[in-house]
């Protein structure tokens, strides 16, 4: 079972996005948060396998948090969701060590290939 935690300030990106992976049976939504700051928090309780993180966000932007959390935990897989296609945003991202930034107009599939890829489970 991969154990993931979304982080998106909007909510009704966290709940779409929580209800379509809680359908795959590899996968259990353990948690979502609000902010770069509360995935931090909330990564030192539920420890998750894999963080979808957006990168825009109040109190603590999620690049920021990706550092944080991979310095605390580098077994913690992080992919980076991102609206935005800003190269400096993207090479800051590739410095922070995340697995993969996808741009939030991927498709679902195309999200649930990523998970899959990140986690070294093969898609059944």
């Amino acid at each position: 079972m991969i154990r993931i935690l979304i982080v998106d300030d909007h909510a009704m990106v966290r709940q779409g996005l929580g209800q379509v992976l809680n359908c795959v049976d590899d996968f259990l939504v353990i948690g979502n948060a609000c902010d770069g700051l509360e995935a931090v928090d909330l990564c030192h309780i539920l420890e998750p396998d894999i963080v979808l993180m957006d990168v825009a966000m109040p109190k603590m932007d999620g690049l920021t948090a990706s550092r944080m959390l991979h310095h605390s935990n580098p077994k913690i897989k992080i992919i980076v969701l991102s609206a935005f296609s800003d190269e400096t945003l993207l090479q800051e991202a590739l410095h922070t060590e995340v697995e993969v930034i996808l741009s939030k107009e991927a498709s679902i599939n195309e999200i649930l290939d990523t998970v899959y890829a990140v986690s070294g489970i093969a898609r059944g």
